[in-house]
């Protein structure tokens, strides 16, 4: 069975572009156009937006937990894996998926609820925290905050190499 990605990003010109390159490398590939619709397929709740019902992103790492060196050395990176990843098994209601994603390729600037939100969703969740985060984003002032977090395990800034990018997941998950 392949390993399942999830690609996170509201440009359907790159949902499409890393379909097209991780399905030619054999992945199963799931999209979420939207932050909301990536935490329903994690089979995390969407937080309450506050206010204008936009959120804003944050240009710090205060948004994340505060805790996060306590999980770091769970974190599987390239130079660790000696196969592939382990697919976790879901935790939530009857909505939430059987299984997670391996990794995920994670836009950050996205509508209402953007990819740094995601991230915290995600290093929150017991069931989450672990999965490897590759961010593709437009803003790359962002890459020194993502670098300190324990499940990012690439950044690329956009325009991106699709080479490059096939590359690293399949260093990350495991498959040659």
């Amino acid at each position: 069975m392949s390993a399942t990605i999830l690609v996170v990003d509201d440009d359907p010109d790159i949902l499409s572009l890393v379909r097209y390159a991780l399905e030619k490398d054999g992945y199963t590939v799931e999209e979420a156009a939207s932050g909301a619709a990536a935490l329903k397929k994690f089979g995390l709740e969407a937080p309450a937006l506050s206010g204008s019902g936009e959120q804003r992103p944050s240009e710090d790492a205060s948004n994340f937990p505060n805790d996060v060196g306590s999980i770091r050395p769970n974190l599987r990176r390239p130079e660790d894996l000696d196969g592939a990843l382990p697919r976790a098994p879901a935790q939530g209601g009857p909505d939430a998926p059987k299984e997670l994603p391996e990794l995920a390729i994670l836009d950050i600037m996205m509508p209402s609820i953007d990819g740094y939100t995601v991230c915290k969703r995600l290093l929150e969740n017991e069931a989450t925290r672990r999965i490897p985060l590759v961010i593709l984003t437009a803003k790359s002032r962002t890459k020194d905050i993502f670098q300190t977090l324990p499940n990012v395990a690439a950044f690329f800034e956009k325009p991106f190499d699709p080479d490059t990018l096939r590359r690293t997941v399949a260093s990350l998950v495991g498959k040659q």
